[in-house]
């Protein structure tokens, strides 16, 4: 009965170790080309990449760049500035024209004064972030988080005001897609839920 149980530990100890050796997602060179290589419960998937193999270069195992572009998960992060690219953490990198969360950019962001707050609230010298979306908070000041929540929502930004007329501002065109959270914070003006205003 013991030789039994050992034997069912052991294989389960492999089973968790193959299982967690497996969800590695990396870039790869495969002959001479460069392929993004993710593992999910149907094994397998490699992603072909379009770069300039001279000055193409791993930065960790979700961003890349080349001297044209910048890759995330083995996506082009539209627009990003190749030479000024920086990883911040969290999900958040930088160029010197913009911000971005995973593969899309912050609204009218200042890079230069950017800061991570936490639960995907962010900030730099004119707003407080919420994912992508800049709040419609008057006092940024004063903005303190009061829960955490790290889920996201992404949805075209179109779709996004119709549901949130206030945020119209929105260049639809420039900003094609937004993504928020729903932690809370507020400050002396207003306590949000994402980026509703609850109070």
């Amino acid at each position: 009965m013991i030789l039994n149980l050992n034997i069912i530990l052991i294989f389960l100890f492999f089973v968790i170790v193959f299982l967690l050796s497996g969800c590695d997602s990396r870039y790869e060179e495969i002959g001479n080309q460069w392929f993004y290589v993710t593992y999910d419960e149907r094994g397998e998937r490699i992603r072909k990449l379009q770069v300039d193999k001279k000055t193409f270069q791993v930065i960790n195992n979700e961003y890349a760049k080349d001297n044209l572009h910048v890759f995330y998960k083995g996506r082009v992060i539209e627009n990003a500035d190749s030479e000024s690219f920086k990883v911040i953490k969290e999900g958040y990198s930088k160029d010197k024209n913009n911000v971005y969360l995973y593969w899309y950019p912050l609204i009218n962001v200042n890079p230069n004064k950017f800061k991570i707050l936490g639960g995907f609230f962010s900030k730099d010298d004119k707003n407080i972030y919420c994912g992508t979306v800049p709040l419609i908070l008057e006092d940024i000041s004063s903005f303190k988080i009061e829960r955490l929540d790290r889920h996201i929502v992404m949805m075209s930004s179109k779709e996004f005001i119709k549901h949130n007329l206030d945020y119209s501002f929105i260049n639809t065109e420039k900003y094609k897609t937004v993504v928020y959270c729903n932690s809370i914070g507020k400050s002396n003006t207003g306590r949000f839920e994402g980026v509703r205003k609850i109070d």
